[in-house]
């Protein structure tokens, strides 16, 4: 599925579910849950609809089930070989300025995701991490930069949606390769 498919998947079942939320941060909120751990990202996601949909609402429980395979999908990417991981951002025929927001709004949502339930998590992980966690909060706040339509900014957020797409896997990778996810001392 490409990027302009899933954004229009999202947009559809987020309107079912009649949330107030941009495709872009709900991607960036399911790619930290399951950064987060993976296992329990389809758990946390069924806590948050509970307080959101209607049990007996046929629909609204078909939306979820789907929502639910956007988390596979998410999952699968995070985990590919060939990193084919991306954060879902505006396509390149939407204006810079849209994708410039796009991107913020899914850090912005990636960034909840890691704090959800416990924002003290963050600051247990190792000072790289926090690093890259750090970058990811500014490049969330770059959309009130001034930005026109040229060749140097296009190259310029290319290289930002780079940054974040490693920054993630890396977060992602080093939660991983530490299944508690948390700092291993170093020993003198």
């Amino acid at each position: 599925m490409n990027s302009s498919q899933q954004l229009e998947t999202l947009t559809l079942l987020l309107e079912r579910l009649n949330l107030d939320c941009e495709p872009y941060e709900f991607h960036g909120v399911a790619t930290a849950l399951v950064t987060r751990s993976p296992d329990d990202a389809p758990s946390q996601w069924m806590e948050l609809f509970k307080l959101i949909a209607d049990p007996q609402d046929l629909l609204q429980q078909e939306t979820i089930a789907r929502l639910n395979s956007e988390l596979e999908l998410i999952f699968d990417s995070l985990n590919d070989e060939l990193l084919g991981f991306q954060p879902l951002i505006a396509d390149d025929n939407e204006s810079l300025t849209e994708r410039v927001y796009s991107l913020a709004n899914w850090c912005q949502g990636y960034l909840l995701g890691l704090n959800y339930q416990d924002s003290q998590w963050i600051e247990q992980q190792a000072p790289e991490f926090q690093e890259m966690v750090d970058d990811l909060m500014e490049i969330s706040q770059i959309e009130s930069f001034q930005l026109e339509d040229g060749e140097e900014d296009e190259h310029s957020l290319f290289e930002i949606v780079e940054y974040v797409k490693t920054g993630v896997l890396l977060i992602h990778g080093t939660l991983h390769s530490n299944p508690d996810g948390m700092q291993q001392p170093t020993i003198h």
